[in-house]
């Protein structure tokens, strides 16, 4: 699998490579080389393939900086596009306007209650994430991310999604140049990032285990609500999941999740079984 989705980032990288005008304009929400870029990074990194990853995020990284503090909250209400390399582009409804590559939905829901675990990682103060990915609704904190673009008195519901950032770039050469023994440039990444989201953070000095931890943590921390951690648990093998902590976050009937659960695996839809019989389903299906 992993062969098939190289060959087709390759051959994606080689057309984009030679186009006769700019792909996105002031949108990013068209795939061009930048985005295969980024594609490439994440799936070398998944892979275990590290020098390809530092390659191609550092493409990335040298071609478009990481937001501001001031710029970071826009993002999600789509009045910027700072540091977004490609997102999936949504709208409420057909107006009769023409439209390519366009998502046509209802709007997100603001019932998502964040765990206080990962409440608990941020620097309330100073990170500017946190104000952003959180807010207080009627009495109570909700995931306040993908709220919409429209964050008046009229909240749509509806905004982009970012399916990849500048800032995933600089955690994927940070994971990958500390896999091949580069630590120094590994901190120097994390860093960056650490400086770019939180006023007045202090240079970590990091070495070793304690590294690659603040690595991954900084990886939940700013990639939460994105779709990335599921990945990061089967990759790195951090199963099984307890979600029952003495101050209980979820139902305590369904807050953990074995490690030989068939739920960490979909089942393949029928549709693919029926046209062809080499499938073979996941297990437990």
């Amino acid at each position: 699998v992993y062969d098939n989705v190289f060959t087709d980032l390759a051959a994606a990288a080689t057309a984009l490579s030679d186009v006769d005008q700019a792909i996105n304009t002031t949108a990013r929400s068209k795939v061009d080389l930048l985005a295969v870029r980024a594609m490439q990074a994440r799936v070398s990194l998944y892979a275990g393939q590290w020098q390809d990853a530092v390659n191609a995020a550092t493409t990335v990284i040298n071609a478009r900086p990481l937001a501001s503090r001031t710029d970071f909250p826009l993002i999600w209400t789509d009045k910027t596009t700072a540091e977004v390399l490609w997102a999936v582009s949504f709208e409420t409804l057909g107006d009769g306007v023409p439209y390519d590559n366009v998502y046509f939905v209802r709007g997100n829901r603001q019932e998502f209650k964040p765990a206080q675990q990962l409440l608990s990682l941020y620097d309330q103060a100073n990170d500017i994430r946190y104000s952003t990915y959180f807010a207080n609704f009627s009495g109570r904190l909700v995931v306040n991310k993908h709220v919409g673009k429209d964050q008046g008195s009229n909240r749509n519901g509806v905004v982009n999604w970012k399916a990849y950032r500048v800032a995933e770039m600089y955690l994927i050469r940070a994971e990958a140049n500390f896999r091949l023994n580069k630590e120094a440039e590994a901190l120097i990444d994390l860093n960056t990032l650490r400086s770019a989201r939180i006023n007045g953070f202090t240079p970590g000095t990091e070495s070793g285990t304690a590294l690659l931890n603040a690595i991954l943590l900084e990886r939940r921390k700013e990639l939460a609500f994105e779709g990335d951690r599921f990945f990061d648990l089967k990759r790195l093998n951090k199963t099984p999941i307890n979600r029952c902590p003495s101050t209980i976050d979820s139902p305590s009937t369904i807050c953990s999740l074995s490690s030989t659960s068939r739920a960490w695996a979909w089942p393949i839809p029928f549709d693919e079984t029926n046209v062809n019989p080499n499938m073979v389903q996941n297990p437990g299906y």
